[in-house]
């Protein structure tokens, strides 16, 4: 009796835990549009955005900017996806932290 109910304790309580990301983790992330968090740090500031990014084949392959600029592989090394998150530092020196948070286009 003493074993059912902690087995159902731990079902319970691992039932009932939720989660944020967008994907299971170690998931591909699907070719296509995604609005993500973006955090640019260099050494004077950080700064956090909420842009839309094109991913292809588990790789981040381009930001959009507000102003219809972009950065994309001419300016880092390609990226790979891990549990929604990818990390690189572009030509200029400066760090980005992207983590999808919804698929398509930010609003």
């Amino acid at each position: 009796m003493k074993k059912i109910f902690l087995l159902s304790c731990f079902s319970i309580i691992f039932s009932c835990s939720s989660s944020s990301d967008f994907r299971s983790l170690n998931e591909n992330i699907e070719d296509g549009l995604y609005c993500a968090n973006v955090q640019v740090e260099t050494n004077k500031s950080i700064k956090k955005y909420q842009l839309t990014i094109t991913v292809k084949n588990n790789y981040l392959q381009k930001i959009d900017w507000p102003n219809k600029g972009w950065l994309d592989n001419t300016h880092y090394k390609l990226p790979e996806f891990y549990e929604n998150e990818a990390t690189f530092i572009d030509d200029r020196g400066r760090k980005f932290d992207v983590k999808i948070i919804q698929e398509g286009k930010c609003k």
